[in-house]
């Protein structure tokens, strides 16, 4: 059976029907031919001249797709009001490449940006396609501009085909004449010290011209929250002798930020938060961070002191002073924090941080009241990749911390602690989402007792076993309070499809417990949610239920990005 393709038409302008071939030669035919260019009262001569032009036309338009020797019928036939012409197509044997050269210094061929493109060449047996060989062209030119050939030239481009024998000969040779180096980098702004932001700056005058460098320097001002806007720009009407020079053009930002917010959760109810930040403190890029949290269950004040190191793009020291006030149904816990933390950007988006702190604690778990101070030392690894940072379809993020505390170094107690979070994102079609979630954790301690809520671990909440209240799952003592474990481990599957474009309905099982001894006595909880997804990341309400146990409907509320 034939499939066709009709251009539509008014009714009093011809119309067109293509049939036969894959739907990008009918496509194409039906650009070609152009049908309403026609008249609808041309008598029956000029119809048969009509007819020849369009089988000409429907010939040319298959060329471009390596069919030279196609069979073209084309039948006009009267109307309601004109009158109509269908074009069967039978495009026969494509041409196929015989052989495809391109000539080019082998230094540059070996460049890593021309040898991305010099694999897009035609291998042998390749069908002609003349839209590849012209975008062959185009990506060449623009790979050596990229990387400061800008007098390169071709020397020969010549596509020879030859339609009885059906192939095609592609033979290309490029000079690419002399590369051009990078010139002064001329740093236009008065808000930071010179040396400091010449840390920014990973090329040097001389240096061979790169597109890719100049991207890679613009993205690494960008992204500090310094400037407002960032425009690096090769000056190449002041090139002389091989060497372009290089203007940044950078405009500041705002000294002081301010932001307000309110939000809820079932873990937390309402939430308020306000902060401020000094973006620079001094000319060597300092900054400072204040914030409060107010919410029923957990209150934050909080403080951090941030400093670029040698490389700012990569290295940061941050001092950190933080009072908590957590009150679960589980524990009550007041606590400061102080603490030290270096932090190194590695290859591959991953963070390595390394530091100490202090935590003096007073806290209450079922009936015990005790005060604790932990003086740790903290190493830790992250990595976070999201297609889209306030709502990712495809993603993962990871979170590895290992602290430990002794009272050879003033702590309460010896403890040590591995903390590991992982979660995952799959879309699934185009509107599905399959999103995982594990957690674990494990202490070794000397005297759990001594252990405030922040170091022992507890299940149950919006982002651990939901149908279970936050922090209510976990070993038990003799009246059956929970006291928290030492060791975790949760899990969670949840599958998301998306109504339309902001709302969607999800399902999803979670499972795990807090626990001693390896008896983990995994509970389980289960239900469903409707999911919007604002422009500031989703909201998210659910209705879950615990499947191992007694237990009604619980309301499980969260707002914020998935990673």
């Amino acid at each position: 059976m034939l499939v066709g393709c009709v251009t539509a038409a008014s009714a009093d302008t011809p119309q067109l029907e293509v049939t036969g071939g894959e739907r990008a030669l009918r496509d194409n035919v039906s650009a070609f031919v152009a049908i309403d260019r026609y008249d609808c009262d041309a008598p029956d001569w000029q119809l048969e001249r009509f007819r020849q032009r369009i089988i000409t036309a429907a010939e040319e338009a298959l060329k471009p797709f390596g069919y030279y020797a196609p069979s073209v019928s084309v039948v006009i036939a009267p109307s309601d009001t004109c009158w109509r012409a269908a074009i069967e197509l039978s495009p026969g044997e494509p041409t196929l490449i015989r052989r495809a050269t391109v000539a080019i210094d082998p230094v540059v061929a070996a460049l890593p940006e021309i040898t991305r493109v010099l694999a897009t060449v035609p291998t042998t047996g390749d069908v002609l396609i003349h839209s590849r060989y012209e975008q062959l062209k185009l990506d060449l030119q623009a790979a050596l501009n990229r990387l400061g050939y800008f007098d390169h030239a071709f020397v020969r481009q010549r596509l020879d085909v030859f339609p009885s024998e059906r192939y095609a000969l592609i033979d290309l040779e490029i000079d690419s004449g002399v590369r051009y180096r990078l010139g002064d980098i001329a740093l236009t702004e008065d808000i930071l010290d010179a040396s400091f932001l010449q840390r920014f700056v990973k090329i040097k005058p001389g240096e061979p011209f790169s597109r890719g460098a100049l991207d890679r320097l613009q993205a690494d001002l960008s992204t500090t929250t310094y400037f407002d806007r960032v425009l690096v720009t090769p000056d190449y009407d002041a090139a002389s002798d091989g060497v372009v020079p290089i203007n940044v053009e950078l405009t500041a930002a705002e000294k002081l930020g301010y932001f307000l917010g309110v939000g809820a959760s079932t873990d937390q109810g309402p939430r308020f938060r306000g902060g401020y930040r000094n973006r620079r403190v001094n000319g060597r890029g300092h900054q400072f961070d204040a914030g409060i949290l107010y919410s029923p269950v957990l209150s934050q004040l909080t403080t951090a002191y941030r400093q670029p190191l040698a490389d700012p793009t990569r290295e940061w020291q941050t001092i950190a002073l933080q009072f908590e006030s957590e009150e679960t149904d589980t524990s009550s816990d007041r606590r400061w924090q102080a603490g030290i933390e270096r932090t190194l950007a590695l290859q591959r988006d991953w963070l390595f941080s390394y530091g100490a702190s202090v935590i003096n604690s007073r806290f209450t778990v079922a009936d015990v009241t005790d005060t604790s101070t932990l003086v740790m030392p903290v190493v830790g690894f992250s990595r976070r990749i999201a297609d889209d940072p306030a709502n990712p379809r495809r993603g993962s993020a990871l979170e590895i911390q290992l602290r430990a505390g002794s009272k050879a170094v003033l702590s309460s107690t010896d403890v040590a602690q591995l903390y590991v979070r992982y979660r995952r994102l799959w879309p699934i079609g185009s509107r599905g989402r399959l999103a995982l979630r594990g957690e674990f954790g494990v202490t070794a301690q000397d005297d759990f007792d001594a252990l405030p809520p922040s170091i022992r671990f507890f299940a149950g909440g919006d982002n651990s076993v939901r149908g279970y209240g936050y922090q209510t799952i976990g070993p038990e003592d003799d009246n059956g309070d929970v006291i928290g474990g030492s060791q975790l481990a949760t899990a969670s599957v949840e599958y998301e499809h998306l109504l339309s474009a902001s709302w969607g309905v999800a399902a999803f099982v979670d499972a795990g417990n807090a626990f001693d001894d390896a008896n983990i006595d995994a509970r389980i909880g289960t239900g469903l949610g409707v999911v919007w997804r604002s422009p500031v990341g989703p909201l998210r309400a659910y209705l879950a239920t615990p499947v191992n146990e007694d237990g009604g409907l619980r309301v499980h509320i969260s707002f914020g990005a998935d990673l």
